[in-house]
């Protein structure tokens, strides 16, 4: 990883970007029971990154919105 982002600055810019949204994202809840109003550093969480092609999402804003992914009842 390092290397690519060395031989390409625009990727390093583009992965900064996504970081910074991943962390900014809200989807805890908070302290006080409010739905989907904490982000990871909020909570404090890390993050632990795996592709998974088979989930889709958009982002409204900072929270994720998963109405056009597959149903759990068709699995």
């Amino acid at each position: 990883m390092n290397q690519l982002l060395r031989y390409h600055p625009l990727i390093a810019v583009f992965v900064s970007q996504r970081v910074r949204k991943i962390l900014s994202l809200r989807i805890f809840d908070a302290e006080d029971g409010k739905r989907w109003s904490a982000s990871v550093v909020d909570k404090k969480y890390e993050i632990l990154s795996v592709s998974q092609f088979t989930l889709y999402s958009h982002l409204k804003g900072n929270k994720p919105d998963f109405h056009h992914a597959m149903d759990t009842k068709n699995h």
